[in-house]
């Protein structure tokens, strides 16, 4: 199977769709908030650590139309300042999270971190891989954990480049031996164990 970054952006958009009934409303928030990790990391595969310490106020402002990411450096992989805007089609899930999702989390009063766990307190990294991989693991088949986003970004590339899927194409990701600066780093498949998911 080929899990591109398309693949992923449709899993989360489609647990968030199903996390709200007929009316618009929302019925399950944890749906909700796993759908929108996926479909961002999807389309802005950040490092884990730098994705989970997402803050509302900090690192998420709107700059003109657009909202954007931004980090200052400490929080950043490489330590350095960048930036990135959120997908365009990405922003009103984001803001409903915000308005309406996040605020029915225990304890998302008294922190500021984005992504928040049933237990009242921020989700760890740890934490966000395992429900990503089992998320994954239960739609594909696969345990595709956050690390190996940046290789599913890269097949993704690689296959609109070719405009079809040969048979190369048919490997699960792009090989980190394939020239994509951006995608060199080797990552295992295999992510950690799922029990206990949201802590």
């Amino acid at each position: 199977m080929c899990v591109t970054s398309t693949r992923l952006a449709a899993l989360g958009i489609k647990l968030m769709d199903g996390a709200r009934d007929a009316e618009g409303e929302i019925t399950d928030p944890v749906d909700y908030c796993d759908g929108l990790m996926i479909a961002l990391l999807a389309q802005r595969p950040l490092h884990l650590r730098t994705f989970s310490l997402i803050r509302v106020g900090t690192h998420l402002p709107q700059v003109g139309e657009e909202r954007r990411m931004i980090f200052e450096g400490p929080g950043s992989e490489s330590g350095r300042p960048f930036e990135i805007t959120v997908p365009e089609k990405l922003v009103p899930p984001l803001e409903y999270y915000l308005q309406e999702v996040r605020p029915k989390f225990t304890g998302a009063d008294r922190n500021d971190r984005i992504w928040d766990s049933t237990k009242g307190r921020p989700l760890t990294p740890n934490a966000i891989a395992r429900i990503i991989t089992e998320r994954n693991r239960d739609a594909f088949g696969e345990p595709v954990n956050p690390h190996l986003f940046r290789h599913c970004a890269a097949t993704t590339i690689a296959i609109l480049q070719l405009g079809r899927r040969d048979r190369s194409s048919q490997w699960r990701f792009i090989r980190a031996s394939e020239p994509l600066p951006s995608y060199t780093k080797r990552l295992s498949l295999t992510g950690r164990g799922v029990s206990d998911k949201r802590q």
